[in-house]
């Protein structure tokens, strides 16, 4: 602990209001809004399969990480008097870093997909900024942005793999992940265990798994299109409608966490996962 301890503070040292705004930029890269992104561009514009495919792996590897934060139980750096929260304090148990695992899965399926040297580049970049963010940010401690890493890591490549594994039934996953998310989502609630990130990752999940089984054998959009200007305006209204609905559904006065996480932000990854879809397929985009 003196060690973690340690560094969080050689690090805090190096504080200004520049670095203080550059670090939180490069936190925000490990944030799950950015991956989510990630997969939805793919899902929208390139290859609905793969982006299925990438957003489970994923919400696999958050889930292993969220449940291993409930069982350690690391308290925050910043619970420390001799560390400070630079920015907002991120609420929650602090072992393993979820942004770690984010920006460390996003990158090792993506490299795993291209192999290309840019790739492989700009992913190891991009962790170990978002990494070194979160211990300047006095929001987690070395030890558990390098398990955060690893386990977005190992998550991506090794259930990548598992997942190719079952060629073109993929969305069988779904029948299983999407009724299980349910059900879990509801125990967790009523037996007080649940918190908000977990009930957001759950409805989430939900609705991508079963929306893709849904937009598979119904909408049945094809991604594909010759012109750039077609998935920009895709990528662009998608993003904004999405992002729209959830701020309206948030306006709305809900006294249950259950009803204000898990059943908003199912139906904002629904409308993202089939809606789009099929007004992109109305439009001819």
């Amino acid at each position: 602990m003196n060690f973690d301890i340690g560094v969080n503070e050689a690090l805090q040292r190096l504080s200004s209001p520049f670095f203080d705004f550059l670090n939180k930029a490069f936190s925000f890269l490990g944030t799950e809004y950015v991956l989510l992104a990630a997969a939805l561009i793919i899902y929208w514009c390139f290859d609905k399969r793969y982006g299925y495919r990438f957003a489970c792996v994923f919400f696999v590897g958050h889930t292993l990480s969220e449940v291993i934060k409930v069982l350690v139980a690391r308290p925050r750096p910043y619970t420390y008097d001799s560390v400070r929260s630079i920015g907002e304090e991120t609420h929650g148990w602090s072992f393993p870093s979820g942004h770690s695992h984010s920006i460390a899965n996003l990158s090792a399926q993506l490299s795993d997909k291209t192999r290309k040297v840019y790739v492989y580049i700009i992913g190891g970049v991009a962790t170990l900024l978002v990494m070194f963010s979160r211990v300047y940010l006095g929001q987690h401690f070395i030890t558990d942005v390098l398990a955060g890493c690893a386990v977005g890591v190992l998550i991506g490549l090794f259930f990548g793999r598992l997942f190719d594994l079952m060629g073109e039934k993929e969305d069988l996953f779904a029948y299983i992940a999407a009724p299980l998310c349910f059900i879990v989502a509801l125990v967790l609630y009523f037996t007080g265990v649940a918190g908000k990130n977990m009930l957001v990752a759950l409805g989430t999940f939900c609705a991508f798994t079963s929306g893709y089984v849904f937009e598979k054998n119904f909408v049945r959009y094809d991604v594909h299109s010759d012109k750039i200007w077609k998935h920009i305006v895709k990528v662009v209204a998608g993003l904004a409608v999405a992002m729209g609905l959830r701020f309206v559904l948030k306006l709305i006065p809900i006294p249950s966490m259950f009803v204000s996480e898990f059943v908003r932000y199912f139906i904002v990854t629904a409308f993202a996962v089939v809606g789009a879809p099929a007004l992109f397929k109305a439009l001819k985009l």
